[in-house]
């Protein structure tokens, strides 16, 4: 029995709806250049999904939703929207051992997800 690709519809336009929102409401979320990040998040979204549009296989339907769904938790996580950037910065980083002072303590951490995960739910980008 194959699932036919229109019971991934909702989901996708869904998911496409979230991006938008969190483009929308990018400059709350960081301190860098929002506008133009801003309109990159809308060109990428655009671009991928035509990309993707014509796409039956099941399998790689969920294959995009779950590759778009972690491109939204790493901008989000990171406040870039670029990729690009973070693969370079993390190949650049010194090894774990030698970047201690750079670490958060654990209550700090707890703390700034905690009210990261708060401000994202006002937004109405993640559920609480």
């Amino acid at each position: 029995m194959m699932i036919e690709p229109l019971f991934y519809r909702k989901e996708v336009l869904s998911l496409y709806r979230r991006i938008f929102r969190i483009a929308r409401h990018w400059h709350e979320l960081t301190m860098g250049d929002a506008d133009t990040e801003s309109q990159y998040i809308r060109n990428e979204a655009r671009r991928l999904f035509r990309r993707y549009k014509n796409i039956t296989q099941p399998v790689e339907i969920e294959l995009r939703i779950f590759e778009a769904t972690a491109r939204i938790e790493i901008a989000l996580d990171f406040g870039t929207p670029y990729l690009d950037v973070l693969t370079s910065e993390f190949s650049q980083l010194p090894r774990m051992s030698n970047r201690s002072h750079l670490m958060m303590s654990l209550v700090q951490s707890k703390e700034y997800h905690r009210e990261r995960l708060k401000k994202l739910a006002r937004l109405g980008l993640v559920q609480e």
